[in-house]
């Protein structure tokens, strides 16, 4: 009876060390396993986070790129819209000039027109005057002769009618060459007219190639802009979601930190009863 008592006794002491054995080290085995899992997902961040720095970085390069380049075409912008306003006040000026060419055009007209009808006058005055002469003939001097007091009176009168003659004549030429140089300004005139309008043609080309180059470079300023103001918010976001990594990071470490306690605290706990295990 005595010897069945013993042998119960150590059937039941060998249970209990099985429970007390086996409950600490599933405990141990699953705080390994939660401490694995957060290591490796803290990993996982400070991968995420590195990844992130690494695009902030870029990312702020190409910013940095962006902004110089935008600096650049702002400067190309500004120069070509001086150049255009340049352009514009000589167009205007070369416009003032044909205006001012074409009037002198039309006052030129008038004056030709003018000497035109003055040497079309005196030229039929003198034709009168000659075909009357040419007409009366050796008879107009004969009355000339009679009607003078004397000889050296009608002398007189003959000379006179020749200096008048050859006065009217003269005065025709003048007339004739007035009339010449009037046409002669005016055919230089509407030469430069032509010259000016050339001018002017030219200078409005130019003035359309230079306007087509500002509105390019005015459409890749917007386009540059844009993308540094895209740039701007992804580099944003990207620290927005580098300081959620970081937080996130210093969460694992501090939950690593609890299970290693927790890890700790188990393994001595399983020593403590293998200890008293033995002693019992």
């Amino acid at each position: 009876m005595r010897l069945f008592r013993a042998f119960l006794k150590l059937c039941c002491g060998a249970v209990l060390i099985s429970v007390l054995f086996a409950l600490p080290v599933q405990a141990t085995e699953e705080t390994k396993n939660k401490l694995n899992q957060a290591q490796n997902e803290k990993t996982e961040k400070e991968d995420q986070l590195n990844d992130t720095k690494n695009q902030i970085t870029t990312m702020n390069q190409e910013k940095d790129s962006l902004t110089g380049t935008l600096h650049q075409l702002n400067n190309q912008l500004s120069e070509v819209s001086n150049n255009l306003s340049e352009l514009e006040e000589n167009i205007d000026e070369k416009q003032g000039e044909i205006d001012v060419t074409l009037e002198e055009i039309e006052d030129t007209k008038g004056k030709v027109a003018d000497a035109k009808a003055t040497v079309e006058n005196q030229y039929e005055t003198m034709k009168k005057q000659f075909r009357f002469i040419y007409e009366r003939g050796d008879s107009l001097y004969l009355e000339l002769l009679f009607s003078s007091g004397t000889f050296g009176s009608a002398l007189n009168k003959a000379d006179y009618m020749e200096q008048l003659s050859r006065y009217q004549k003269k005065m025709l030429e003048q007339y004739r060459q007035a009339q010449a140089d009037l046409e002669e300004q005016q055919r230089l005139l509407e030469e430069q007219q032509v010259k000016l309008e050339e001018e002017q043609a030219q200078l409005n080309e130019y003035h359309a190639k230079v306007s087509a180059e500002q509105s390019k470079i005015s459409g890749m300023v917007s386009s540059t802009s844009s993308s540094i103001k895209s740039y701007a918010n992804q580099i944003s976001q990207a620290e927005a979601d580098a300081k959620t990594y970081e937080e996130e990071i210093r969460q694992k470490e501090q939950e690593i930190a609890e299970l290693k306690k927790q890890l700790a605290e188990e393994e001595r706990m399983i020593q403590l009863a293998a200890a008293s295990s033995w002693r019992d």
